[in-house]
Formats: C-alpha cells, sequence, structure tokens
C-alpha cells in the first residue's frame, strides 16, 4: 500500500490518525490495569517498539524486563501476546526473533494497516473457546499511518510510542515520520475526543492505564 493510498484514507477521518494512548516506550504502561479495564490480548510492533530497526534483540534491559516480569507475568504468552510483521520473511529469522524475544510471531501476507483479518483470525485459533472481541486487542506501534490506522479502523485500542531511533529508515519512513508528528502533536494542542472513550464508556482510559509514576 502507497503513502498516498494511506494518505486518502484518513484525509477524510483524521481521527483514524488520533491514538487511545500515548507512552513514550512500552514500560510505560500499567498492564495489570489495562487487562483490569478488558483488553485480554496484546500485539506489537516489533522495530522501533520492542527492538532497534531491524535489530532481533530487546531494545533494552527495561524492554526487555518489562516484557518478562509485567506482561508475562499479566497475560498468558501463548495466547494472549504477539508480534505482527510481514517482513521477516526467512525461518532462521523468525526462529531468532521468537527465540530473542520469547513471544509469538503473527506473519501476514498484507501489510498494515490491511492485515487486521489475519491477525486477529491467528488470535481466534489461539483461543478457540472463547469469543475475541475488537476492542478487547490492543495494538502497540511507533506509527500512526500503519499501527494506529490499524487499531483505529477496526474498533480495536491503539497505543503510540516513540521510536527508539531513526536510523537506516529509507526516505519514505522518515518523511512520513515528519508528518506524523505534525499531526499528532495537533491532537494533542486540540485535546480531540477518541470515539473509543465514548463506544466502551471508559472514563480517561488514557490516563488510567499508564503507570503513575510516569504522569508527575
Amino acid at each position: 500500500m502507497s503513502y498516498l493510498k494511506l494518505l486518502k484514507i484518513t484525509w477524510n477521518n483524521p481521527w483514524t490518525l488520533n491514538p487511545n494512548v500515548y507512552v513514550p516506550r512500552i514500560d510505560q504502561i500499567d498492564y495489570s490495569k489495562l487487562k483490569e479495564l478488558g483488553i485480554k490480548y496484546l500485539v506489537f510492533d516489533k522495530d522501533n517498539t520492542l527492538t532497534a530497526h531491524l535489530k532481533n534483540e530487546f531494545y533494552d534491559n527495561k524492554i526487555q524486563s518489562c516484557v518478562r516480569n509485567e506482561i508475562k507475568q499479566t497475560y498468558d504468552e501463548n495466547s494472549q501476546i504477539y508480534i505482527v510483521s510481514n517482513s521477516i520473511k526467512t525461518e532462521q529469522k523468525q526462529n531468532e526473533v521468537q527465540q530473542n524475544l520469547g513471544i509469538q510471531l503473527i506473519l501476514t501476507n498484507q501489510k498494515k494497516p490491511h492485515n487486521f483479518q489475519e491477525i486477529i483470525n491467528h488470535i481466534k485459533q489461539k483461543n478457540a473457546k472463547v469469543l475475541v472481541k475488537n476492542h478487547e486487542i490492543a495494538f502497540f506501534g511507533d506509527r500512526l499511518f500503519t499501527d494506529v490506522l490499524l487499531a483505529n479502523l477496526n474498533g480495536a485500542v491503539s497505543i503510540y510510542t516513540d521510536p527508539f531511533n531513526n536510523q537506516n529508515e529509507h526516505l519514505g519512513i522518515w518523511l512520513f515520520r515528519k508528518i506524523e508528528k505534525q499531526i499528532f502533536s495537533k491532537f494533542q494542542n486540540s485535546r480531540s475526543i477518541n470515539l473509543y472513550y465514548l463506544n466502551q464508556n471508559i472514563q480517561n482510559f488514557d490516563k488510567v492505564v499508564i503507570k503513575q509514576s510516569q504522569q508527575q
């Protein structure tokens, strides 16, 4: 999917780029509170969310500790925690990611934001005895036009993070990050109401799920 088509999708519906939650890093989320509010499944982008760009190990010890000591203590790693990728092509790389990160991979043919059906089909297969609902899934990522848009278009929870670094990214991504930065600043300044809060009737969702120490 070209960047021009992504712009066309969001031009008349800019709210689709407004994340439900913003935190600089995933280790600033209170995962027990997230689960308490009904989020049963976590789907992570890999590059610049869990790892540095194109790397297959955790970005730092804090991210690693968060996954191993917080996320996995709260969610079932066999059925509730996932990484989504359509770019890890070789079996060797797939095995390396799963071994180093200890998180299940969902490999999709379509790119974000168009791979939701493939993602939810995989989650449903892993949770065949329960009814999986879109609003019970949280997507974590550092891109508005992919990760956040994917979640918002499908009634899931979007959690937007800062990238660790922009090194080695190609020009198209670099330019889109500039656009995303401007868009996100307008959402922050206008205090736009996100439709997810209204649909789920959760007050201050974006504040409640962030660790209290990060709000001081």
